[in-house]
């Protein structure tokens, strides 16, 4: 509630007390339409300072446009807050609701755009011909921009990883934090947050471990002795491993002999862990010492 409500409305506040103290500030030196200040002020704001097509474009027009374009980017974050909090609330699928959410969010952005520039008076036929000039330049020096941006699109329909999936892409292994436009924020076992551009998920493997469950599977090999019984070995081993109350029965552990290796009989366990209630690492750590105690 105060991440959603509070905080917009203390902005507006803010925002209301500014114009507020303005007025106050007027009245105090007992200015009004007619006075020479305020005539001057009015003059150099309505200046011509350059045109594009038919269209003058003044320091009045150039201050509304940026205000308004710095209250749309802050209401956009806002928006996509409020979409995934309350309006898509219902859907328990966490992926397609911040896929909804950002799509809500550039959807706000955009109408919100077309409407500020009729509304200014800005003739957008007019800005057809600026917009064709530089449009080349942005097009080769943003490519990867574009590229990336393209991508993110790609991976909010697709959906092909989430938030608090398990993931390893481009060499990096992690927990995804964020999915933006430009970028996906993986987080590694060793706390760094690594940036990585769509471009390359879109563009290379990936291996997404949690798609479908939070089941993980573990492996490990245990060495035993050429002077041991294997068959003794292999049912300790098996036992140990069935006993620890964060395997999963189903799938359940196995475990086989491997190869005979120069300095002992090889043997592979593997058994499957929900990794939502216990760590990967922790719990194979009990049961090597569970198997070394047997």
């Amino acid at each position: 509630m105060a991440q959603d409500i509070i905080d917009p409305l203390h902005q507006l506040a803010r925002l209301l007390l500014a114009v507020a103290a303005a007025a106050v500030l007027f009245r105090i030196f007992g200015w009004d339409t007619e006075s020479p200040i305020v005539l001057a002020i009015a003059q150099a704001l309505t200046y011509p300072l350059f045109n594009i097509g038919d269209q003058s474009f003044d320091a009045t027009r150039l201050l509304l446009t940026a205000l308004f374009v710095a209250v749309l980017l802050s209401s956009t974050r806002w928006v996509r807050k409020f979409s995934f909090r309350w309006l898509y609330a219902r859907i328990a699928d966490i992926g397609l609701r911040n896929s909804l959410a950002a799509f809500t969010q550039y959807a706000y952005f955009l109408i919100g755009l077309l409407i500020a520039l009729k509304t200014l008076g800005l003739d957008l036929t007019s800005l057809a011909i600026f917009t064709g000039a530089v449009g080349v330049g942005i097009g080769l020096g943003l490519q990867s921009i574009a590229n990336n941006f393209i991508s993110g699109i790609i991976l909010l329909i697709e959906r092909p990883l989430r938030t608090k999936d398990i993931v390893t892409v481009a060499g990096v292994e992690g927990e995804v934090k964020y999915l933006g436009v430009r970028a996906v924020t993986v987080k590694t076992g060793d706390n760094q947050e690594v940036i990585i551009p769509n471009a390359d998920i879109v563009g290379h493997p990936l291996i997404n471990w949690t798609r479908s469950d939070r089941v993980l599977r573990t492996t490990f090999a245990v060495a035993v002795s050429y002077h041991d019984d294997p068959h003794r070995a292999r049912d300790i081993i098996h036992a140990t491993v069935d006993q620890h109350p964060a395997v999963l029965k189903t799938p359940a552990a196995t475990v086989w002999l491997n190869e005979f290796a120069a300095n002992g009989i090889s043997f592979q366990v593997q058994y499957f862990v929900n990794i939502e209630e216990n760590g990967r690492a922790e719990v194979k750590s009990q049961l090597l010492l569970a198997i070394w105690d047997a």
